[in-house]
């Protein structure tokens, strides 16, 4: 059986070999004689609809690309690879119920990951339960790793240091020129607060005046009293933990409302989303200045990344290079 296959593969090795010997295994446990061996089926729950829905787009092209790839080069050690992917709606409820059919009904042979530490948190525990490994790149939170489990391995570095540089880059100004105030404003959720904790408590240490801390709920719809908020402080730099644009965009309308321009704005998610976000900011000039941290962009010197750009370019002709996701080269990874 796959399932008994994979549970050998609960030891801490590093994500390549864990995604080579999740080939031999799936070649192992294959079929037996000179028959043609069938397709390996990966199953993988992504947020098609609801909230996280422009992240789970972008993650499914990458996932495609990866298995075009593969398929291009003979498969895994030659087999060839189908996706069967299924939509979870943004729902931490779905996604449990997504990923149970997918290896009780859908028999799948191998498990990928969805969008979001909050998300990636119930799927890895259903993996967990029925045996199954499961790679992923999108879900860096902190709290995916401290739960004992040892099915779960991420191709991305921890999010919690996602804005350890642009601390630095702050206090790295002459004192002249450096910010000395800062409001801080984020979800709870597991991938946004360890960054903005993370980038307070070092901006604190280096002088930088907290004047605002606040924390919303992850199903909040007004924000404009949390935005007030910020706005009544007058903060030189405002720090976003926000999960997508659905969440970041209501903050920058309110702030250019109230024509509140702080010297620094930075989003955990949001802008990283490309043409989605900019038209719903109205335009490029709304949101000139406004940062994010991004662990990827297509002139990367990395293995395979001028190949995936190309792919990518040639398979989905809607955008230019600049426009493509990093959640897209989280999923080829």
């Amino acid at each position: 059986m796959i399932e008994q296959c994979i549970t050998r593969l609960y030891k801490s090795l590093s994500v390549v070999v864990v995604c080579s010997l999740l080939a031999i295994f799936c070649v192992g446990c294959g079929g037996s004689g000179g028959s043609p061996a069938a397709p390996i089926k990966i199953g993988i729950a992504l947020s098609l609809s609801g909230s996280f829905s422009d992240d789970g787009k972008a993650l499914e092209r990458g996932y495609r690309l990866w298995a075009d790839s593969v398929n291009a080069h003979g498969g895994l050690l030659g087999r060839q690879v189908t996706l069967v992917i299924s939509d979870d709606a943004s729902s931490p409820d779905k996604i449990q119920v997504s990923y149970q059919k997918l290896i009780t009904v859908d028999k799948v042979d191998l498990i990928f990951g969805p969008f979001s530490t909050m998300l990636t948190k119930p799927a890895s525990l259903v993996a967990s339960q029925y045996g199954y490994a499961m790679i992923e790149g999108a879900g860096g939170g902190p709290s995916i790793f401290n739960r004992g489990l040892h099915n779960v391995f991420d191709v991305s570095l921890s999010v919690a240091n996602n804005l350890v540089s642009f601390a630095r880059y702050i206090l790295s100004l002459p004192v002249a020129k450096r910010p000395t105030t800062a409001a801080y404003i984020t979800q709870d959720n597991p991938f946004t607060q360890p960054q903005v904790n993370q980038v307070r408590i070092m901006l604190e240490q280096g002088g930088v005046k907290t004047l605002s801390n606040q924390v919303y709920a992850a199903d909040t719809t007004d924000y404009s009293l949390l935005a007030d908020s910020v706005v009544i402080s007058k903060a030189q730099i405002v720090v976003c933990g926000t999960q997508s644009s659905t969440d970041f965009t209501p903050f920058m309308k309110h702030f250019k409302l109230l024509h509140y321009n702080p010297r620094v704005l930075i989003a955990t998610a949001g802008p990283d989303q490309g043409d989605a976000f900019l038209d719903a900011v109205g335009g490029a000039a709304s949101a000139e200045g406004v940062l994010f941290p991004n662990g990827w962009y297509p002139q990367l010197k990395t293995v395979e990344n001028a190949e995936m750009v190309k792919a990518y370019l040639l398979k989905y002709k809607d955008v230019a290079p600049d426009d493509i996701s990093a959640d897209t080269a989280e999923a080829y990874a």
